[in-house]
């Protein structure tokens, strides 16, 4: 029901999740969501927070790996195009308060704001770059990559975008050390 719910969600949007197309998408009985989570509405907002709890899991996991922490994180942002309208509307409905999504992004956040931390710690990042904000700002951009894939999906692709967004972030760490100098 999960899942049948965020591919819905994805395809036809938040609206076209009415409990009978959701059963028939998971071939389930109408009675399945009243029993499994109690209401539609519990069940569209843990399906929302599952969605983002997908796509999050990924970019922890690819913060411990070695290399450039912005350029892996972007990628798992980007990997899943036809699931983002998904995600979004999970962010949206966190605006509202509804589900879990806000601290499925809070840790997130903070994951990355420890890897930012260390990176300033080790030198590889300059001093004035505030980790918690940083961390935040790259979540914002990944949020935006993902809705600039869905409403222009002509234009480059995800990685493209990541991509020059990663090199920004190179680009503005060398201008930072050539003015060190």
């Amino acid at each position: 029901l999960l899942d049948a719910t965020c591919r819905l969600i994805a395809r036809e949007g938040i609206g076209a999740a009415t409990s009978r197309r959701i059963t028939d998408v998971a071939g389930e009985n109408l009675a399945s969501i009243t029993y499994y989570f109690g209401s539609k509405r519990t069940l569209v907002a843990e399906a929302l927070v599952a969605e983002v709890e997908r796509l999050v899991e990924p970019a922890m996991r690819a913060l411990e790996g070695g290399g450039d922490p912005v350029q892996r994180l972007l990628g798992t942002f980007t990997d899943e195009r036809e699931r983002a309208p998904a995600y979004l509307a999970a962010l949206v409905e966190a605006t509202r308060g509804t589900g879990g999504t806000a601290e499925v992004i809070g840790r997130l956040r903070t994951r990355l704001a420890a890897v930012v931390g260390q990176l300033v710690a080790d030198g590889a990042v300059p001093p004035w770059v505030d980790a918690d904000a940083m961390a935040a700002l790259i979540i914002a951009a990944a949020n935006g990559i993902a809705m600039q894939v869905c409403v222009d999906p002509d234009g480059p692709s995800a990685e493209a975008q990541a991509a020059q967004l990663a090199g920004l972030f190179i680009a503005a760490r060398a201008v930072d050390e050539e003015t060190d100098r």
